[in-house]
């Protein structure tokens, strides 16, 4: 049963949450001024400032719908929209090669030549916000130089998104747990990585799986593995 500080406590957490989501509003409206008036910025550079911008708002909104369902059944169904997994891979790559040009870090992905159907439901926010720290568990993973891999195939309606990185690995320890759903971080320094356990939550709720290989001094491979989205 709940005490009532437990209870206080946690309304105070959510009034603070709800004053920074309020906040970030503004910056947020300075971005988007940003983005139309820069004229010193290269096309490259605005196109980066929008996706930036675009993602920002993408995860506000998603906390703002959180707080307001005050986390009961707020399910990802609720909220889902067919999106074109390449294409977000690509955008979500864009990103990545910008935040991290200062490594000796290469990003590589294929499109598949049928992009058109790698269509899966989910939101948009959330998932990207998913494939960016399993991409950022991989660059921390290769330790400043290496190489992370994208690949995307389409088999029996079934889509196979694997995110690949030639880093330290995961020793067998670690790896027993996180196949076993027990919670713990991993790919970042002193443990603060993405919590595995939340990446597989969010799968199953779309009702899909993943898989995790690693070898120490070798690398890992988590993959992620949807149903095609299909029209009624």
């Amino acid at each position: 049963m709940i005490s009532t500080s437990q209870k206080i406590r946690k309304i105070n957490v959510l009034d603070r949450l709800k004053m920074g989501i309020h906040d970030i509003r503004s910056p947020i409206t300075f971005l988007r001024i940003l983005e139309t008036s820069a004229t010193n910025l290269s096309p490259h550079e605005k196109n980066l400032l929008e996706i930036a911008t675009r993602r920002i708002v993408g995860v506000v909104d998603s906390m703002d719908k959180l707080l307001h369902s005050n986390g009961v059944n707020n399910k990802y169904v609720d909220k889902t929209e067919p999106i074109n997994l390449s294409t977000t891979i690509e955008r979500i790559l864009i990103e990545k090669r910008y935040e991290y040009k200062h490594l000796n870090i290469v990003f590589k992905y294929t499109p598949p030549e049928y992009t058109h159907k790698c269509l899966i439901y989910c939101e948009i926010n959330d998932f990207e916000r998913m494939l960016s720290n399993l991409i950022n568990n991989a660059v921390e993973a290769c330790n400043k130089n290496g190489i992370v891999r994208i690949s995307l195939e389409l088999k029996n309606k079934i889509l196979y998104l694997s995110i690949i990185d030639n880093g330290k690995g995961i020793s067998p320890e670690v790896l027993h747990k996180l196949r076993n759903g027990i919670s713990v971080t991993y790919g970042k320094e002193n443990g603060h990585g993405v919590g595995f356990k939340q990446i597989r939550d969010v799968i199953t709720q779309l009702g899909g799986s993943l898989t995790i290989n690693s070898t120490l001094d070798f690398g890992t491979e988590v993959q992620l593995i949807l149903s095609v989205a299909t029209s009624n």
